[in-house]
């Protein structure tokens, strides 16, 4: 989708004032000359500074997407005048940002523990990793460490007591590890040890 705009509005949240904050509009192309004139109309009404050009080639390409500051009563407005256009409500997502930033806050706090150690091993705890395992590796884009370590917890090795210990020692390794490992795939685009 094209970016284009800057965010809208001000501050807020003093007195008894709503509070603003940024969210992320998104529209899909629209194949619809006359739905994509009514939505570019309403967007350079909704963001001035807009050019209309600019709007309707994004409409018309890929997407459009820009950053508005709105109250939430407002944000609930904007939805409503967007579907009296005509608009799908699959062709529209209005997201705050604060949401769609927090899992990079929370990935960042855990990659900074090994920052701080300059890039050395330092034991941490992920339940989401102890808990999923090899699945957790594979869903964060480790897929050469989730599939060695999903073989080691799936293989049958001599009994079943060993093959449950290993299992299980899988799956400690992964809540050990999980965080380590990520960063070394973030930081220094590697998958293994």
């Amino acid at each position: 989708m094209a970016r284009v705009g800057p965010v809208n509005g001000g501050g807020g949240g003093r007195g008894g004032d709503p509070e603003r904050r940024a969210y992320a509009l998104r529209l899909s192309p629209l194949t619809d000359a006359v739905l994509r004139d009514r939505v570019t109309r309403w967007v350079i009404a909704l963001v001035p500074g807009e050019a209309e050009a600019q709007v309707r080639r994004a409409l018309t390409g890929a997407g459009f997407i820009v950053r508005v500051t709105l109250t939430d009563a407002e944000a609930a407005g904007v939805l409503r005048e967007l579907y009296a256009t005509g608009l799908p409500s699959t062709a529209v997502a209005l997201v705050p940002e604060a949401a769609r930033r927090a899992p990079d806050a929370d990935l960042e706090r855990r990659l900074d523990v090994f920052r701080a150690r300059g890039g050395r091993f330092t034991p941490t705890w992920n339940w989401h990793a102890f808990l999923f395992g090899p699945f957790w590796y594979l869903k964060r884009g480790l897929y050469a460490k989730g599939l060695v370590l999903l073989a080691l917890g799936l293989v049958p090795i001599v009994n079943l007591a060993a093959t449950i210990a290993a299992s299980l020692a899988t799956l400690v390794y992964c809540g050990v590890a999980a965080d380590w490992d990520e960063y070394l795939w973030r930081v220094k685009r590697t998958q293994w040890w």
